[in-house]
């Protein structure tokens, strides 16, 4: 399985639509809805939502059990990360630029999309970040 990262935009975009509030725990059953993305199969979303959680996208008090993940959110850098890409248009130009150079390791695409927010605040509001 290659790692798709407009599914991982997905899935962080879906944990931070969940109710969560101070101490609360989310469990999500590996058989929930949750899981249904459109245009991906049920094995590789549930792939890409542990890899979020060993890449500590995902806040978590105990991790992943046998068949559901318990969470809290996203944590501060799933936040980070999802603040980066959140712009559609700033997707857009990340994911371009990835497709032009062959792809990226996550790091090096937070960079890129950080690097598409300074542009677009540039061409926005004339403020050179």
């Amino acid at each position: 399985m290659k790692r798709d990262m407009e599914l991982v935009r997905l899935l962080l975009l879906k944990v931070e639509d969940l109710p969560l509030g101070a101490g609360r725990v989310e469990s999500i059953d590996w058989s929930d809805d949750f899981f249904d993305v459109a245009d991906f199969d049920r094995d590789t979303v549930i792939k890409h939502f542990d890899l979020l959680f060993e890449a500590g996208f995902i806040a978590a008090p105990s991790g992943q059990g046998m068949t559901a993940f318990i969470l809290t959110g996203l944590s501060w850098e799933g936040h980070e990360f999802i603040d980066s890409i959140r712009s559609p248009e700033v997707w857009s130009k990340t994911k371009a630029g990835m497709k032009a150079v062959g792809g990226f390791g996550l790091d090096l695409v937070f960079q890129l999309a950080k690097a598409e927010g300074k542009r677009l605040i540039y061409e926005k509001l004339g403020v050179q970040l």
